[in-house]
């Protein structure tokens, strides 16, 4: 739904379990209408599409019924989650989250099903974005470096960009692919992300494409600058310990746009605390850990880290985005703010999409009621972008 003219909020609907189309859709047109009702019942109501490759799959073949059913109850898509290729819910992911890589054709695949559906989905002279997985885990090989790796990268992202930009010329939809950075991914700092763009995405794609389609490469870089971008995580990059608004400022140097900006809580608290009743089987917890002189240790899940006594420790645990402190747990939803608060004078993206998946293996305290938790989330956004500074 639109906020303060310049903004699209919605909510990903990853909260909810559901790896097919029909488990999908039977989720939104429950929990969706109750939601309008209560925050935008005469305005139109965004929603955060979370899409697996099954149920991408699927969708493609019942889009008119999906469209049928946005018109009567005045909905769009605001934007698309293509992150996860697989299942979500209910039983281990750990890092089978960044299964298949973006050098498989797999993924090459899915990223294709995610465009056709978005090119249907997105309005004419509008826009539509996806998010997607930061490459691949760092620790299944040396892939940094690796140049058959990002070949196939490159291969397969000239692909999408052509098919993006072919549908830009015969329909004005702008379709951008917007990478998401995350703990130990080959893109996990701000600093991974720019190299990434200036290397691969401006350096060897963009050459590729001015060869193919004999363009300047000055042409070819602003093609591509319209249809891959970042989706900007602020749990992410605050497990990180990162200054947002210099990496907003860094970003903006370089040129690598922002498609959405994930609103998102990290859990964080203070050596000594207790940490089991953050730990589940379901989701990794990358943890980082810093300590008086400023270095950071960091931590593939959070039970590794137990026994350390640096000074503050970050959490990959996205929490309720309105909660500031739990029993002797704080959350870094003051960065939040920070954010909400900048974007109010710089207009960096269009999109926010509120992003708190783990309801389900919250500790039970935390577990309201799930409508009223998530209208909570939009409604503490909400008022913290519309107060004044």
């Amino acid at each position: 739904m639109k906020i303060e003219k310049q903004f699209d909020l919605t909510y990903c609907s990853n909260i909810f379990a559901g790896n097919t189309w029909s488990k999908v859709f039977k989720n939104l047109k429950t929990h969706i209408p109750i939601l309008k009702s209560k925050l935008s019942p005469n305005m139109p109501f965004g929603i955060g599409l979370r899409l697996s490759k099954q149920s991408a799959k699927e969708l493609l073949d019942n889009l008119d019924a999906f469209k049928s059913w946005l018109t009567q109850t005045n909905c769009y898509v605001a934007t698309i989650n293509g992150f996860v290729y697989g299942n979500f819910h209910n039983k281990p992911v750990k890092e089978k989250v960044y299964e298949p890589d973006w050098s498989t054709r797999k993924r090459l695949n899915f990223n294709v099903h995610l465009i056709d559906i978005a090119a249907e989905l997105c309005t004419i002279n509008g826009e539509l974005g996806f998010s997607t997985s930061p490459l691949s885990y760092k620790f299944w090989s040396e892939k940094k470096d690796d140049e058959k790796f990002f070949a196939k990268v490159c291969s397969h992202l000239l692909l999408l960009i052509k098919k993006s930009l072919k549908i830009f010329q015969d329909t004005t939809k702008i379709i951008h692919i917007d990478f998401e950075p995350e703990a130990d991914c080959l893109l996990e700092t701000m600093e991974d992300t720019v190299t990434f763009f200036k290397k691969i995405i401006f350096g060897q794609v963009a050459h590729s494409l001015s060869n193919d389609f004999q363009m300047t490469l000055s042409e070819a870089v602003n093609h591509i600058r319209r249809h891959v971008r970042i989706c900007y995580d602020i749990c992410h990059q605050s497990v990180q310990f990162e200054d947002h608004i210099k990496n907003f400022e860094i970003l903006e140097k370089v040129g690598i746009r922002i498609g959405k900006v994930q609103i998102s809580s990290a859990l964080r608290f203070k050596a000594g605390n207790a940490i089991d009743l953050f730990k589940d089987n379901i989701y990794l917890h990358q943890t980082v850990v810093k300590d008086s002189q400023g270095v950071l240790k960091k931590f593939r899940d959070l039970d590794q880290a137990k026994g350390e006594t640096e000074d503050e420790f970050r959490v990959h645990f996205h929490l309720p985005v309105f909660v500031d402190k739990y029993d002797n747990f704080l959350t870094t939803n003051n960065d939040i703010v920070n954010v909400l608060n900048f974007l109010k004078n710089h207009q960096i993206t269009s999109c926010l999409e509120i992003e708190t998946y783990t309801w389900q293996v919250l500790p039970q305290n935390l577990q309201i009621d799930l409508i009223s938790s998530i209208q909570k989330e939009y409604e503490w956004v909400i008022e913290k972008l519309c107060k004044k500074l």
